[in-house]
């Protein structure tokens, strides 16, 4: 629902941040005038998004301008719009609305009233109290019917680089701006929620390592931070401001002196859930979760006591299900006497650290992507967690895992659900924000480099045109960096940088025809096309009679299905980003695509040569045997790290965070910051910079 934000401009401070609250909803788009400010003339750009509301919302301050008044007649004029009065209390309590002389009887009783509580005062108003403001959005979610989404999760993708939310923080001395706000920033730098502990570690620094905010020579507590950039640029300037100063920081990963959990006597139940796709040395990082509860659980010196792991099977999946089922798998130790318990069984799923796969099934599944309707399978989520005694939730998985834990943190702190909530990341696109580098990533881009090398020694023996698919449905890293370490590409294809056909066609026969020249060396024409798996290029037609550039969804050489069609036409729609798993049909569509356009160069060339006639193309999608090889030594270390030290942190009350290393440190990262975006390869940076003098491609695809 689109909505019209109406106000004088002495209110405009409070408006502004009204604004941003009702911006964060995913059932809601306001119009708010200093957004959409633009050289148009005001009347026309009021009178275009006046017609496209479904509610008007005015703002009733001191006085009510003219500016107010014309818009408030304009509204007027559509019957069917709903409106809103907020009545805001700097009116004062013996002013009226008709002393502004502006509105009139434009109102009347088909107009629905806010009155803000008496305590919100003027001067909550004046400096836009941000209680005020939040309260006032919900007043106004409520008079239009729209259920009030607190889950934390922004509509889209604000950021797509750190150092770009760590400038917009350092220049606002710790805030961001209100536009930011509006896209589902956090105000302020946040710090990781903590329940205070109470429980003395049962660990000793002496078996489990030094306790990270305990002094041992003074015996004092302290509180380790990691400053978030390390370029001493942010440090020294001074017309900025120093990071550390303005608390621009992450709380240093490890154990803690105070343990927060278990909470009921001695007993404690955890969850473990690993949605999306599979990674080199996934269970590694399940066994560091296993492993390190078991010693937290065997030094407890309770002599009861049980521990419960519920291993939810298929991700997302085990939680949505209806009716609900025996999605999990059940391990339990206890200290009771005469009470068995699965000891033998939890070891035997930490021996598999070593091993490709997961020993916990995974599984994707999009009903948490979709904003509409996406609180009621959250709820849901909370509710089966509840049922099950779960009082600690560790989620393993990508960019879209990471919105759901912290939604379902969200929600279970809504619903006041004893619930800590942790994330890991796992990804092979290694584009999670504040993550250095994923686990498996190393393993992944290793064996690309052998693949595409292995294909590279076929393309030249047997003269043909390679194009070999690899991960990427938002971002180029895995290709770019195959591509590097492998040196035989001609053309690397990502998502974050644009190209068109016709710039195709021409750079392919270019590479072709260069390399059939007389006396070259005397081998083949060959060529090695490396693609991200969302690699489309920028702009499409409906058809090939159309008279606007771009690549025609109908054409023969595509010979796309409709399925495909729909695919590219969404993936359009949502400004050419894809939000969780990549669909099949846009995956197969970007494939098709760019082999017609190579095909279509070959047959150019063969119109003035005949050599070109008999010339192929292979393709090869070798992205599921990345994911199943075993993992490397590095990649088990790194990944049985992060599960213990997510244990560390959840133990000692730490919620609602992810564990990641940072620059050299291992650190708890809000999930408010990851969830800002999904990490792409900069395309003005050095790294882009140097794939394009691996490939001497064009650095311009597009013309």
């Amino acid at each position: 629902m689109k909505i019209f934000l109406s106000y004088n401009f002495d209110d405009e401070a409070f408006v502004s941040k009204v604004n941003s609250c009702l911006s964060q909803q995913p059932a809601i788009t306001p119009f708010f005038y200093p957004e959409k400010r633009r050289s148009d003339s005001w009347a026309d750009l009021i009178e275009v998004e006046l017609a496209q509301c479904e509610a008007f919302v005015l703002f009733q301050g001191k006085k009510l301008g003219k500016i107010q008044g014309a818009e408030a007649l304009k509204a007027e004029r559509s019957r069917n719009m709903m409106r809103i009065v907020v009545s805001l209390p700097s009116l004062g309590q013996n002013s009226t609305p008709s002393d502004s002389g502006a509105r009139g009887n434009t109102f009347d009783s088909r107009d629905l009233p806010i009155n803000l509580p008496s305590f919100m005062r003027a001067d909550a108003i004046r400096v836009a109290d941000l209680g005020a403001t939040e309260q006032c959005a919900q007043e106004i979610m409520e008079r239009l019917q729209l259920q009030w989404d607190n889950l934390g999760i922004p509509k889209e993708y604000p950021f797509q680089y750190e150092k770009d939310i760590i400038h917009e923080y350092l220049i606002g001395q710790g805030e961001v701006s209100e536009a930011w706000v509006a896209q589902g920033c956090p105000r302020v730098w946040p710090d990781v929620d903590k329940k205070e502990g109470v429980r003395v570690n049962p660990v000793g620094a002496d078996a489990i390592g030094a306790y990270r905010d305990w002094d041992e020579t003074s015996g004092q507590t302290k509180d380790p931070r990691v400053v978030v950039a390390a370029l001493s640029d942010y440090h020294q300037s001074i017309q900025i401001g120093c990071p550390l100063n303005m608390g621009l920081t992450f709380a240093e990963a490890g154990p803690r002196r105070k343990h927060f959990f278990p909470q009921r006597n001695d007993d404690l139940t955890v969850g473990i859930l690993v949605s999306g796709g599979i990674a080199p040395g996934l269970n590694a990082l399940i066994a560091g979760i296993v492993s390190r509860h078991i010693l937290y659980f065997d030094c407890m010196r309770s002599s009861n006591g049980t521990l419960k792991i519920h291993c939810y099977r298929e991700g997302f999946k085990s939680l949505i299900r209806q009716p609900p089922g025996p999605d999990y798998q059940l391990y339990r130790l206890t200290k009771v006497k005469h009470q068995k318990d699965d000891r033998r069984a939890l070891l035997n799923l930490c021996q598999h650290a070593y091993k490709g796969g997961a020993v916990i099934p995974t599984a994707r599944t999009n009903e948490l992507i979709e904003a509409v309707g996406r609180r009621q399978v959250f709820e849901r989520i909370v509710s089966v967690l509840h049922n099950d005694g779960v009082e600690l939730l560790y989620v393993i998985g990508g960019d879209g895992s990471m919105r759901a834990a912290h939604g379902i943190q969200n929600c279970a702190r809504a619903q006041k659900v004893p619930l800590s909530v942790v994330a890991v990341p796992k990804t092979m696109d290694n584009d999670i924000l504040w993550v250095w580098q994923s686990f498996g990533f190393p393993s992944a881009v290793e064996w690309a480099k052998d693949a595409v090398s292995h294909l590279h020694t076929e393309a030249t023996s047997n003269p043909r045109l390679c194009i070999i698919q690899l991960f990427g449905s938002d971002s180029g890293f895995v290709v770019c960096h195959a591509a590097l370490a492998s040196g035989v590409c001609d053309l690397v294809l990502i998502p974050e940088v644009d190209f068109e056909i016709g710039a195709l066609v021409r750079y392919v026969k270019h590479v072709l025809q260069s390399r059939h020249a007389p006396g070259i060396d005397g081998s083949s024409p060959y060529g090695i096309i490396l693609m991200s798996e969302t690699a489309i290029p920028s702009c499409f037609r409906e058809r090939s009679s159309d008279p606007e550039q771009g690549f025609a969804l109908d054409d023969c050489d595509f010979d796309l299905t409709e399925p495909e069609k729909r695919a590219v036409r969404r993936f359009f729609t949502d400004s050419r980003r894809v939000k969780g798993q990549t669909p099949d049909e846009l995956r197969h569509a970007g494939l098709k695509i760019v082999v017609g356009a190579v095909k279509k160069a070959i047959r150019e060339l063969a119109r003035a040569d005949k050599y070109w006639e008999g010339f192929r193309v292979f393709t090869n999608e070798p992205r599921h045997l990345l994911r199943a090889i075993p993992p490397s030594a590095s990649d088990i270390l790194f990944a049985r790290r992060l599960g213990s030290l997510a244990v560390d942190g959840a133990m000692a009350g730490y919620r609602d965070f992810m564990i990641s290393q940072w620059l050299t440190e291992y650190v708890m990262v809000p999930l408010s910051l990851v969830v800002l975006g999904r990490k792409r390869v900069p395309r003005t940076g050095i790294f882009w910079k140097s794939v394009l003098a691996s490939t001497q491609q064009p650095p311009d695809m597009t013309k």
